[in-house]
Order: structure tokens, then sequence, then C-alpha cells
């Protein structure tokens, strides 16, 4: 499941309602793919109906949502759960335990109504009963805007982004409504008509567990959006409507525009939380990409066009460095045109709803509202938001100066720095002071897991149960992860030390993981591909997930290592049981090789 990044805005714009017109359709569809809702019921009625199915709604609960930052410790009596368009550790904490110092709470059920809508992936998508009320009221705006954006005026945004010819499918499950927009197809409404649809009647259920993707629907290409995803990461109720229209515009960017230019193109929405981090942590990039942030800002801010070079040379000079520094960060840096260039449309998005017309007139207000969405209390030390804000803020600084001409496709950081070059300069001394001790002591945390994974391995206390995970069950696709991984090699093998949350189908028994501390063992998938005997185009994710569908049932993707007290098992012959509060295991049977218990699927 991908984890989405979203910039969390502070202000909602006002626009004029005019754009497409809203068709419900009542004749039923012919194609394959889904059906049209028959709406006969007045708005009142519809309200009712769903006034009555959120009060008989049992899936509420007494406390708060909090969001844990980088490192916290999940509280005794919490619970881990999955909030869709949320990175990060967020649980759910009953009524009666203290909110951790430093966390945030995204709700609460003592000044919020609440209601559960469950996907059919098996995450939650905690959604209160007003966001569900604003959902609907600012939902038909949503398309209008996005139509305006994407369809009549993306050349605003990159002379080579074109939708004309794609429909957008923008979906809420928690509402049952899907909206179609810029159809392709007479037969199912107009280009410039906004089709309503109700998820209950589609056939294919497969899109209403995507965040984002490009299918087929009604036979055509269709960009298709959740909504819902973007809900719970709004900061207030005015901002819910921008702050999903921002993720519309971004993803739209990666899979059309970019993906035109470069079908083999990877974003960091997909490979974030996938990458297991090295032990002890790097952080000599994070400070030269913090102080790039700095100056980058610094030069936003001003509007002395000299200070403003000034302070972008010494940005570049701590550009230079990270690119020097090594390979990894020189093969990593095109992210930062990548990501840039999505966020920076963003704003060229909400410049055109207010009215701009002309590519100049765009990207000059796009800079305005970067610049009041920019928070300089916190550039942060997460690797992966550096590229959004890094990228973007290059872009920002070349419409600001006017020097986008010669700009064409390149990277807008090397861009900058070929353009005006580097001074040497100290940097902000407390921003590195600062960045050090915070990752002296993540360090130190990280130390203590891999110590405590390495001395259970070793010991003759602990029992080494290994679970094999299946591919032909797809329930085995979930998983949620409490810390960032971290890289690990045992016996000759690389693996990730992680602590996971995942329930695991084997043969007729279930096994429960919550919040265990495991080795997770990855198949090859470069092997994997050749097995298939097929050449897969794309990116790795989609490699991935398109090899994983054509391999053998009996194929494991995964092997987890459990390291479980002597104690806490119960064996009976070639059986064994654990139930711990991390692992629940009952009546497995296993293999015993090597001091290992292997798990049969059985």
């Amino acid at each position: 499941m991908k984890r989405i990044f979203v910039v969390l805005l502070i202000s909602i714009l006002m626009i004029n309602l005019i754009g497409c017109q809203i068709k419900k359709e009542n004749k039923s569809q012919s194609s394959n793919q889904t059906s049209k809702s028959k709406v006969d019921s007045s708005e009142k009625d519809i309200q009712d109906k769903e006034d009555i199915e959120d009060a008989q709604n049992d899936n509420s609960f007494n406390g708060k949502v909090v969001l844990l930052g980088e490192g916290m410790e999940i509280p005794e009596g919490a619970e881990k759960v999955q909030v869709d368009g949320v990175t990060g550790n967020t649980i759910l904490l009953p009524e009666g335990v203290p909110v951790p110092e430093g966390a945030k709470v995204l709700f609460d059920s003592n000044t919020s109504e609440t209601s559960t809508d469950l996907e059919e992936d098996g995450y939650e998508i905690i959604i209160t009963k007003e966001q569900k009320d604003k959902l609907r009221e600012v939902f038909p705006q949503l398309c209008r805007e996005t139509k305006e954006i994407l369809i009549d005026n993306a050349h605003l945004i990159d002379s080579k982004f074109d939708m004309k010819k794609i429909q957008i499918l923008l979906i809420s499950n928690a509402l049952h409504t899907a909206y179609l927009i810029n159809s392709q197809d007479k037969k199912y409404g107009e280009k410039d008509e906004l089709i309503e649809y109700s998820t209950d009647t589609f056939k294919d259920k497969s899109i209403l567990v995507q965040s984002y993707n490009i299918v087929e629907f009604n036979n055509e290409p269709t960009y298709i959006v959740r909504v819902d995803d973007m809900i719970g990461v709004s900061p207030n109720h005015d901002s819910m409507k921008t702050s999903i229209l921002k993720f519309i515009v971004h993803e739209a960017v990666h899979l059309v525009l970019q993906k035109a230019k470069d079908k083999n193109i990877i974003t960091m929405e997909e490979v974030m939380g996938t990458r297991a981090v090295k032990y002890p942590i790097e952080y000599q990039s994070r400070i030269y990409r913090n102080q790039m942030i700095y100056f980058y800002n610094q030069a936003l801010f001003t509007s002395d066009e000299q200070e403003k070079i000034s302070n972008i040379k010494k940005a570049n000079y701590f550009y230079k460095k990270y690119l020097e520094q090594n390979g990894d960060n020189k093969a990593k840096s095109g992210f930062d045109k990548i990501e840039g260039e999505a966020r920076i449309a963003e704003y060229k998005a909400l410049a055109i709803l207010e009215g701009n017309k002309t590519v100049e007139d765009v990207n000059k207000n796009a800079v305005k509202l970067l610049i009041k969405d920019i928070d300089l209390t916190n550039s942060g030390t997460n690797e992966n938001l550096e590229y959004y804000i890094i990228g973007s803020t290059a872009y920002g600084l070349i419409y600001d100066l006017g020097i986008e001409n010669d700009l064409d496709y390149n990277n807008p950081v090397k861009y900058l720095l070929d353009k005006y070059g580097v001074m040497e300069n100290e940097g902000n001394k407390e921003l590195t002071t600062n960045i050090t001790n915070e990752f002296e002591e993540y360090n130190k945390n990280i130390k203590a897991r891999v110590e405590d994974i390495s001395n259970k391995l070793q010991s003759n206390d602990y029992i080494k149960i290994v679970i094999p995970v299946h591919s032909k069950y797809t329930e085995n696709q979930s998983v949620a992860f409490d810390k960032e991984s971290i890289q690990y090699e045992y016996k000759n093998k690389k693996v990730t030390i992680n602590s996971m949350s995942k329930e695991i189908r084997l043969g007729n028994g279930r096994i429960l993981l919550k919040s265990a501390q495991v080795l997770s063992e990855s198949p090859d998938f470069e092997q994997l591909n050749l097995m298939n005997e097929k050449v897969i185009e794309g990116n790795e994710s989609d490699k991935e997930q398109e090899m994983l569908s054509n391999v053998p049932d009996d194929f494991v993707m995964e092997q987890i290592y459990v390291m479980i007290p002597k104690k806490e098992v119960d064996i009976d012959n070639d059986r064994l049981s654990v139930q711990t509060k991390q692992v629940q295991i009952y009546d497995a049977k296993f293999i015993e090789k090597d001091g290992m218990y292997y798990l049969e699927d059985k």
C-alpha cells in the first residue's frame, strides 16, 4: 500500500462556480466495468438515509486518534491503527490514557462524532461525521475545479501536460459516491457534464481500494483518485477541498505528464516507507540538505535580487558537498526534479483557480502561494520530504527570478548550481547542532534495537520461528510498520529488522503479529522475473506487483523470523503455539532444522 506524501494547507481559495454541469444518470450502464446509479430521491432523502446509517454504525470508539513522532513508543493500552493518507505511526488512544508529549491529536471522540469506514484492502480510514458532511458539501465543486485545472488548463502548468483524452473518476467510499469528469463516450455523458455514480453498483471493486492510478473505466483510460485518503490529514474542514485538489494534481503530474516523458520514472511515493536504513544512520547529508532548505527559504523571502542570488549561492555550496559526499546522493538527487515539479504544480493549479490565464502569471502567483505555505519553524530531517521541499523551492526561485526560459526539463536544483555557482560558508550553526543532536539520539535507539535482535538470535533461551508469507493468500498483502526498517545481515542473507503488525494466513490457521520485533527476508525479484520468463516494463513497484500476480501458488513472498522466549512457546510433537502480546500462533505445524522452527502451510 502506497504511503502518500501530503502537504497540509492553512487556507482555502474561494472561486466561482462555473464549469461542468452535474448529471445524475437513471439508466443502467452496459459496460462490464460498472453500472450507473439511479438517483430518484431528493437530496433531503439521501441525507436522512446517510444520517440513519451513521447512527447505526457500531465502529465508533471513545478516545483519540494520535500521530506519534518518529521514534516514540506506543503507550500501554493504545492500539496501532492505519489511517490512509497519513504517513507515520498512528494509534488509537483510549480514554484515560494521556497523549504522549510531542504527539499530534488527529481527532478526539469527545469533541467530534466519529464513524469508521472499513476499506476493502483491510485498512481503516477513520472519518468524523463532520468531515463526511463537509466532503459531501464540497465534492461537486472539487470536481468542477479538477476539470478546470487538469482538462481545460493543464497546458498552463506545462506545455506538454495534456489530459483532454483522459477521463477522471473521483471516488469516495465514505459517501458511496463517485463522479466521472471528461467522459470520452457520449453513451455515458458529455465531456462537460459531471456524472454521478453510486460506488455500490461498481462491478470492478478493485478501483475502490486504490489511492490513485490510471485504469480503464467505461472502456476508456481513466485517472482515478480516492479522495477519502486526504480527509484525515486536512488541518481543518475549510481546507479539505484544497488539500484533496493538490493531491489530485500532484499525482496527475506523476502519472500523466512525467510518465509521458519517461515511462520508467519512479516517484518518492512509490519508494517511501520501503527503504531500510543503514545503521548507524549517516546524517551529514541531512545537515547539507537542511542548510540548502534554510538558504533557499532566505532567498525566496527577500525581495532584493542580489541578496536572493547570494543565498542561492550559499545553498549551492551545500548542494555541491551533498553530491560529492557519495554516489547514492548523486543518484537520488533526481527526485528533486520529480517531486519538485509535481509539488510546484499544486500551486500552479491554485493560481489557475485564482483566474491567471498566462503561463507567466501562473508561475509568478504560484510562487506567492508557495511562500504562504512555507513553515520556517520546521523544515524537518525526513530525507523523503526533502525532495519535495528543495525541488519545489528551486522551481519557485527560478520563476521568481524569471530565468525559466533555459530550464527546459532539467533538474531545477542543478540548474541553479550551474547558473550561479557556489559561495563557501559555514551555514546556520544552530541548525547543524540541532540535527547532530537529533541523529545521535536516534542512532542510540536504533543501536538498542539491533542489539536486542542480535542477542535473541544468539541466545539459547529463545526459540527462532520462521513464518512463510504465501502470495496465494490475498489477505497476506496488508502490513503496518511501527518504526523505521533497519538493514541487517543474518547468516549471509540481507534482511531487515522491523516492528511489524500483520495478520498472516497459513493453511487453515492465522498468525497475528502486533508491533512484533521481527526479521524480514524478501524474495529476489530479479530471479522471480526470470522464473516467469517475461520482461515487465514500468517502475519497480509495478514490476513487483505484476510478478507477484504471476507466481506459483506455493511461492513465498516473504519469510518472517520471530524470536520467542522458550517459556512462552507450547510445543506438542510437531505443532507449536504462542500467545504473547506481540505474537499469536495457534497449533501451527513445523519442521525443526538447524535450530530454527519452520512453520508449514498446512
